[in-house]
């Protein structure tokens, strides 16, 4: 994993400035990547957990271990708080403060490939590999939309507002 500096929309170097060995053995590989809102957090989802690194310090991240691959990660904008898809079916929340999971959403039936959230952090989708995109509101974990049979999703994407949901799929 590399990181680039930009400034004003230019790459100071065309180099990177920093480059992240999250496994000395090579297992662990990086699937997705996250920044909080301020930026000064970056999320890493990996083969078996989520690394949060501090984006001043880049000293020894908090290690959120999920036994699964980590597909996909994304901050809410308010309390603190990371989700992520998991391999096991899961949408789980954390937060960041500790690495205690917050909750757990257990209603893709199959491994969440991405995750969306509203401007506001009130609405999270997903897609998973059930060919289904679920949309919860994230204050009482109320499904509020359910897309089925969305044959081969990969990715969804909420609006800011959230009244779009869009989603991309395989070939």
């Amino acid at each position: 994993l590399f990181l680039v500096t930009f400034v004003h929309g230019y790459a100071q170097r065309g180099e990177p400035v920093r480059v992240l060995e999250l496994s000395a053995s090579g297992y662990e590989r990086a699937h997705a990547l996250a920044f909080s809102a301020d930026g000064n957090q970056l999320a890493i989802g990996g083969t078996s957990g989520i690394y949060l690194f501090d984006t001043q310090q880049f000293s020894k991240p908090l290690f959120f271990q999920t036994k699964v691959w980590a597909r996909s990660v994304v901050f809410l904008p308010q309390n603190n708080v990371l989700a992520g898809g998991l391999f096991d079916n899961t949408v789980t929340f954390w937060n960041i403060n500790n690495t205690q999971p917050l909750k757990i959403l257990n209603e893709p039936k199959g491994w969440v490939r991405s995750l969306s959230v509203s401007g506001d952090g009130s609405l999270l989708a997903a897609a998973s590999d059930d060919d289904v995109i679920r949309i919860w509101q994230t204050s009482n974990d109320k499904l509020t939309l359910v897309l089925n049979d969305v044959q081969g999703v990969r990715v969804t994407a909420l609006s800011p507002d959230g009244s779009l949901v869009a989603g991309a799929l395989a070939a």
